[in-house]
Formats: structure tokens, C-alpha cells, sequence
């Protein structure tokens, strides 16, 4: 059995919504009465910020895991605004991101995320290595270099034999959080 969720990110969330999210989520009632699951498919925005909470993704990952473990693989949609931070890298198996801003790609990638996280169901769990650089807000638009480029270059490394998926992530600077920043992992 899989599990999927989708939240969309819109300005700071206040934090007696987050707390209602919280009780009525997945990691709160139906998630442990599903278990066993194959795994976890999430699509989210990747830059909720709440009023108490400066990372909304990383803590929803993390009340994920303290409710099934480590066993069950979780795969994440992610757009490229996404802020991503350590709590995210740990708590989720895959992070896969759009490659378009405008965002045109969001079936495709959500597509890349669910065969990988079939992927992950079968031979299940190793380190990803990450790396985290700084990009304009002004340089994000896809259609345009730099960042036509960056997203091609990522698309290429992503073909290599070794490779299992490639994602670069801008962050969102709007979110004014220290965790905001380009991430690609």
C-alpha cells in the first residue's frame, strides 16, 4: 500500500493551523493504522514556514518518521523554491524537484518522484551527497540563463548509469529563514 499527501506553501502559516494540520495528519491518525506500507509519496512546496516553525516540511518529515520508522521509503515532490534543510535530507529518502520555473513540469517530476520511490522500495536506503550554493531570486527563471543552463546540466547528470536522481533546489527567498539557499542533492 502507498500513501500520498500534497501541501502547497502560500506566506507564513499561522501556527493554530499548523497545529490543526498536525493533529488531522497523516503521521497523527491514518498513518500507522496503514501500516505495513510499501511507501510514502508526499508532494509538497518545500518553503512552509509557520509562525513557531521556520521549517513546516522538515517537521512534518520528522513527525512522519517518529510515527513509522525508518523501514517504510519516503519520496518527496518538491518545488524548486524549496528550502531544503538537513531535518528534510534525513527524514526523506528522495528529494525530486521541478526543473521549471514557470513551473511547467509538475506532472513529469511528480512522475520522476513516484518511479523512484518505486525504485527505493526495492533496494532500499543509502546516503545522497548534497551540496549548497547560492542563487539570485532574479537568476530563477528557467527559460533564461543561468538557470536554463543549471537545469540542463542537471537533467544530463541525472542520464549517467550511476546516477538515481538529480535535483537542484534555488530556495525561496522570500522566507527570510536561515535555512533558505540553493541546495542540489
Amino acid at each position: 500500500m502507498l500513501l500520498g499527501l500534497e501541501i502547497l506553501a502560500d506566506g507564513a502559516t499561522v501556527r493554530v493551523v499548523m497545529e490543526a494540520a498536525r493533529r488531522k495528519s497523516p503521521a497523527q491518525c491514518c498513518l500507522v493504522a496503514s501500516l505495513p506500507l510499501d511507501g510514502i509519496f508526499l508532494d509538497l512546496h518545500g518553503a512552509m514556514v509557520a509562525e513557531h516553525v521556520d521549517d513546516g516540511e522538515g517537521e512534518l518529515l520528522s513527525r512522519i518518521r517518529r510515527a513509522i520508522g525508518y523501514d517504510v521509503p519516503i519520496s518527496v515532490c518538491l518545488d524548486l523554491h524549496g528550502n531544503i534543510t538537513e531535518q528534510s535530507m534525513t527524514d526523506a529518502d528522495m528529494l525530486v524537484g521541478y526543473r521549471t520555473y514557470p513551473h511547467i513540469d509538475m506532472a513529469v517530476t511528480g512522475r520522476r518522484a513516484a518511479e523512484l520511490l518505486d525504485r527505493l522500495r526495492r533496494a532500499f536506503r543509502q546516503g545522497l551527497p548534497t551540496d549548497r550554493l547560492s542563487h539570485p531570486h532574479l537568476w530563477q527563471c528557467t527559460m533564461v540563463e543561468p538557470a536554463k543552463s543549471i537545469y540542463a546540466l542537471v537533467g544530463a547528470l541525472e542520464e549517467k548509469p550511476d546516477m538515481v536522481s538529480m535535483s537542484s533546489f534555488f530556495g525561496f527567498p522570500a522566507a527570510y529563514i536561515a535555512a533558505c539557499g540553493a541546495m542540489s542533492r
